[in-house]
């Protein structure tokens, strides 16, 4: 899928002119006592940023919408903002 010149790629966006990839990490979890409790937020932050450093990849930003359950993505304020973000480039 192209947004304003970038390729979204999994978890990862190919900016076609330079090749250069930049990524923007997208984390959460569901429930408000986990988001307290620091639960997967921390490690899921780490896992990208490790996969960043592996892949070589240049990470821009990790959004994360914490204590925000079910539904469907698009009432999630952070995944609203991952969106605006890749389509901003």
């Amino acid at each position: 899928m192209v947004h304003g010149g970038y390729y979204r790629l999994g978890d990862y966006i190919r900016e076609r002119e330079t090749d250069i990839t930049k990524a923007v990490g997208y984390i959460r979890v569901s429930t408000e006592e986990h988001a307290r409790e620091g639960v997967s937020l921390d490690n899921q932050k780490a896992r990208i940023e490790q996969h960043c450093t592996y892949r070589g990849f240049s990470l821009v930003d990790i959004i994360a919408d914490a204590g925000v359950s079910g539904g469907k993505n698009k009432t999630r304020p952070g995944f609203i903002e991952l969106l605006d973000t890749i389509e901003a480039g």
